[in-house]
């Protein structure tokens, strides 16, 4: 018989692997079902943020899985803590996020006995995970793992939920290596596909690469290839600063979308063909333009748009082998992108204008310039709101990798706030006693969904910086209303106090009501170590102007609907 010293827990075993994978922090709502695991995990040095919702709890492990590359980790129980997880695990599988939910069952004897806390937990998270399963047996708990940590990697990237009888986590079985499994290879490029891609490219007169999530680990080919021949790059999502976002050569999409419709040749890495992107169509792109598509998942091709040369690959394979065969075809051949500085140059100018009139409110332009312009010291921005998050499409600039994120593509206001946390443990993980906050700007709407978690970075210790632009409404529906109706219907907020949940939860509030009051309320915010909330009063009839001018849309429907002639 085994001694103790020679087997392991089912606890212990999940820590070893998790270990392996290099996972130094998990995300969880007390559960005592699962206690054999979290005692086993804190004894191995692992660092559990305790969510104060299970929505929190994976949403932080969406900001965690963002931030690293690596999967994120979500405890919960499963009865109550699957139903609500749903609006997070959705929000995950949208952004193609590896997040690993490991949720403890009641005992196995209640199964269908129809209690309380009996239901269909493999049916109700089936059409949001990859991969989700009932580990029947210890015996079968380090392939039930291994496998779910593999669905959330490879491929098209997203959630796996494992269900786990809670009796499990504490029985014993015998010790036996936990090593992380290798994972496959990515599918390599087609010599004459690569080609055709390069020969498109170098006949083309005005191309374009859009990047999306996909493309974030293609980094370094990706920047030589656009740098090289000075091909205008446009970044969306998790691929926001896989290039510099200069103005120059690198730009968000959100800003720089008006120029898409002049592209002849449009390269799409690792980009979906979402509502965002115009679903790839007229009017946001020209009808004769050529789509080269390269994505991990062959599905993914001609959503939407017939792309007229898919490519399934990794990206970062698939535009190195490009820029090589590019380079043979075109030697160095630079291109000229005065086409989309001057698609862009009213937007710039009207932005422009709009920071240097005298007001004397905050205005939220003024409030997303200047969280701007601190973001050399922050180590990661997070977007949420709606209005607020379209201002800050206008001014901000993100210069490295998994350096921002957002609600896209799901759009689920008040996600933002796990993500901030997941992405501030994930930063104060990599970067042990050096580092720098994260920054959340968030609406007085969409803070409203979560704000309990903020309770969990402050008690880890976090370095968080929580911007609330609070103009006292739900703002987009308010001006929509107002346009539509005349007058709006319960829309109204009024401007409360969120800087005290800071101080509710054991960090520092700041309030400000001016531009100059802002700029004092950051520079004290970013010299913080742990919460802070800067309650940001700003102008309620600034919004108005979203819905009238056209330039100031960074995020654009309307032109969806109708006859709209892109030329």
């Amino acid at each position: 018989m085994s001694t103790a010293a020679s087997t392991t827990t089912g606890g212990e075993l999940i820590t070893g692997i998790l270990r392996d994978y290099g996972i130094g922090t998990v995300f969880a709502v007390a559960g005592a079902s699962h206690a054999p695991l979290l005692d086993a995990l804190d004894r191995a040095g692992i660092r559990i943020i305790s969510s104060r919702h299970e929505a929190g709890a994976v949403g932080a492990a969406d900001g965690y899985a963002r931030v690293t590359g690596k999967p994120g980790v979500a405890l919960i129980v499963a009865e109550q803590g699957l139903p609500n997880s749903i609006g997070a695990l959705a929000v995950a599988w949208q952004a193609l996020s590896p997040v690993l939910v490991i949720a403890a069952t009641a005992p196995r004897a209640q199964v269908e006995a129809d209690t309380l806390l009996d239901h269909d937990r493999l049916a109700l998270v089936a059409a949001l995970s990859k991969w989700s399963r009932t580990v029947p047996d210890i015996r079968r708990l380090a392939d039930h793992l291994h496998t779910g940590i593999k669905h959330a990697l490879v491929g098209r990237r997203g959630p796996a939920v494992l269900l786990l009888p809670g009796q499990l986590l504490g029985e014993r079985l015998p010790a036996a290596a936990s090593d992380a499994w290798p994972l496959p290879t990515a599918p390599q490029t087609d010599a004459a596909t690569i080609a055709a891609a390069a020969t498109a490219l170098a006949a083309a007169r005005r191309p374009l690469i859009i990047a999306g999530n996909g493309a974030v680990a293609a980094g370094e080919p990706l920047r030589r290839f656009a740098t090289d021949h000075r091909i205008p790059v446009m970044m969306n999502g998790l691929g926001r600063g896989v290039v510099r976002e200069d103005d120059e050569l690198g730009f968000p999409w959100p800003y720089a979308q008006p120029a898409a419709r002049h592209a002849d040749v449009v390269l799409v890495l690792g980009a979906r063909l979402t509502q965002r992107l115009g679903l790839g169509l007229p009017p946001r792109f020209a009808p004769d333009a050529r789509f080269i598509q390269v994505d991990i998942v062959p599905e993914a091709m001609h959503r939407n748009r017939r792309s007229d040369i898919p490519i399934h690959a990794d990206c970062a394979t698939a535009i190195a082998d490009i820029a090589r065969q590019f380079r043979q075809i075109a030697g160095q051949r630079v291109f000229a992108n005065d086409w989309l500085h001057a698609a862009i140059e009213q937007r710039k100018a009207k932005i422009a204008a709009l920071l240097e009139a005298p007001t004397g409110t905050l205005q939220p332009l003024q409030l997303a310039a200047a969280v701007n312009e601190r973001m050399g010291s922050a180590a990661c921005c997070v977007a949420d709101g709606a209005d607020i998050a379209t201002w800050l499409y206008g001014c901000l600039r993100i210069d490295r990798p998994r350096a921002f994120m957002d609600h896209y593509p799901m759009g689920a206001m008040g996600c933002g706030t796990a993500l901030a946390v997941g992405a501030a443990a994930a930063v104060a993980e990599r970067d042990a006693g050096n580092a720098k906050p994260v920054v959340l700007v968030t609406g007085d709407g969409a803070i409203g969904f979560h704000p309990a978690e903020l309770h969990a970075a402050a008690r880890a210790g976090l370095r968080l910086i929580v911007v609330v632009g609070n103009d006292g409404a739900w703002g987009t529906e308010l001006h929509a209303q107002r346009a539509s109706l005349g007058r709006d219907i319960n829309t109204q907020l009024g401007q409360l106090r969120y800087e005290l949940l800071a101080e509710l939860f054991g960090g520092r509030g700041l309030l400000a009501s001016t531009a100059a009051e802002l700029e004092q309320a950051l520079s004290k915010a970013f010299e913080e170590k742990g919460v802070v909330v800067v309650n940001a009063l700003i102008d309620q009839q600034a919004g108005a102007l979203l819905k009238q001018d056209p330039d100031l849309q960074m995020i654009q429907f309307s032109d969806l609907i109708g006859d709209s002639d892109p030329d």
